[in-house]
């Protein structure tokens, strides 16, 4: 029975390493992604229920950090999918009909 090289033990080493990470990789990109859209969703359930609703509450009702549901209405703002009527204080969230 013949063993493999060093330099094909080696190479084998290597694509599991690459396999592996491109595997790790995929599957947190996907994760992320259903992560994002998931907290997304949530944001739009609690602005319909609300539309008077402050950041400070979202974070709250969500379980998220109030910069983190920033980054997300960002988001949001940036699809064109709500958007602010009226100022900081005494304004409203608006969900957009696409």
């Amino acid at each position: 029975m013949s063993f493999p090289s060093e330099q094909a033990e080696d190479e084998i080493s290597k694509t599991v390493v690459e396999t592996v990470v491109e595997t790790v990789v995929e599957t947190v990109v996907e994760t992320v992604g259903e992560t994002v859209g998931e907290t997304k969703r949530k944001i739009l359930i609690e602005i319909e229920k609300n539309p008077y609703i402050t950041i400070k509450k979202l974070a709250e009702l969500i379980g998220l950090s109030v910069r983190g549901i920033e980054w997300n209405m960002k988001q949001l703002k940036s699809d064109n999918i709500i958007e602010r009527i009226g100022p900081n204080r005494g304004g409203y969230w608006k969900i957009k009909n696409n």
